[in-house]
């Protein structure tokens, strides 16, 4: 907070406590025990752990490689026959057309 002049009042000056505690990360409760194939940015690679991946997809630039994407996913859930696979898509429209052809051919 600061006085009318512009200084910093001691009440309320950012001391909020101590900090709080570390979450290590964990797998989301409806993923858990379940095969998920990840399709999106780099950067979700660092959700390995919360996200259970068992496959990343690199989608960047998805729209000019939707057939690849298409391949991957069904070459991804060919890999595990007997089990319904989850695709988690984080690639733009490129993304959801590959999801969509590959539905179809599913």
């Amino acid at each position: 907070l600061l006085n009318l002049h512009g200084l910093e009042q001691s009440a309320g000056s950012g001391d909020y406590g101590p900090l709080p505690q570390t979450i290590a990360p964990t797998t989301f409760n409806t993923l858990a025990n379940r095969t998920v194939v990840v399709i999106g940015p780099p950067h979700l690679c660092k959700l390995d752990k919360t996200l259970n991946t068992a496959i990343f997809i690199d989608g960047t630039d998805a729209a000019s490689k939707v057939s690849n994407l298409t391949a991957a996913m069904k070459e991804s859930s060919a890999k595990w026959p007997h089990e319904n696979v989850i695709f988690l898509v984080s690639a733009g429209f490129g993304g959801r057309l590959a999801m969509y052809r590959a539905w179809k051919e599913l």
